[in-house]
């Protein structure tokens, strides 16, 4: 009996070396990634000490949005929906004395949101030489210029272009803000941008200019008006550029 008992014990040894650990790892492909290969293998589910974080500009599709929603995230590692921003929180960041710095603190968060909202009286109180060409690092590092073009606030458009908005600033998508004012058939914000010298032969990271925005979501009065204006306001294009026919 006593070799019987001992025997049992040793079994249940070795079945307790031998079990799989609980922690075993499970393999998944981000959303937006490319497939994976049939000769390798993806990267195991993150830990909750580790957050995976998904890079849109990896799947090349032309964005249908103007700009994100700002992230409510205060986390430093988080990872945003709208932009492939590396992780920064919505509270940090910071403004570099020429104009082009970057960040989304709390003034900055208010910026974009009123830029969004149309609201003037607000960007008026906000906005300065030195904020407004900041970047939403929390999101596609869209600028106030940005938001407002998307959003068609024609309004806040003038007044940021008066405090020295940059027309030629891109995101993280390479779209200038006239790619925004066009993909949303903002046919007012368009001419304004195209005689503020706005390139409307700016490609982006799929190579779509601002007409084509107009055209592929059928803005039909963006691209007369755009076809037009261009030729009185914009000094980058030829009266033969064949963008314009």
């Amino acid at each position: 009996m006593k070799m019987a008992a001992s025997r049992r014990s040793s079994q249940q040894q070795q079945s307790n070396l031998s079990s799989p650990p609980r922690t075993s790892s499970h393999t998944l492909t981000p959303p937006g990634s490319p497939p994976v290969s049939g000769g390798s293998t993806a990267s195991p589910v993150p830990g909750p000490e580790q957050e995976s974080v998904v890079d849109p500009e990896t799947s090349p599709v032309s964005p249908d949005l103007p700009a994100p929603a700002l992230s409510s995230s205060s986390s430093t590692s988080s990872s945003t929906a709208g932009g492939s921003s590396s992780g920064s929180s919505p509270d940090s960041g910071s403004t570099s004395p020429g104009g082009g710095g970057c960040g989304t603190s709390g003034a900055f968060r208010e910026l974009f949101e009123a830029c969004r909202n149309g609201d003037v009286s607000r960007v008026k109180r906000l906005v300065d030489s030195v904020n407004v060409n900041a970047k939403d690092m929390a999101g596609r590092k869209s600028t106030p210029l940005h938001f407002a073009a998307g959003f068609g606030r024609k309004d806040v458009v003038e007044h940021l272009l008066q405090t020295g908005a940059n027309v030629h600033a891109r995101d993280d998508g390479g779209l200038i803000p006239l790619h925004n004012a066009c993909s949303f058939g903002h046919a007012e914000v368009v001419s304004l941008l195209l005689c503020q010298g706005a390139d409307p032969n700016a490609r982006d990271n799929w190579n779509y200019t601002p007409l084509h925005e107009a055209a592929i979501k059928g803005k039909i009065d963006v691209c007369i008006v755009a076809r037009y204006q261009i030729r009185l306001c914009s000094p980058l294009a030829a009266p033969s550029d064949p963008t314009l026919l």
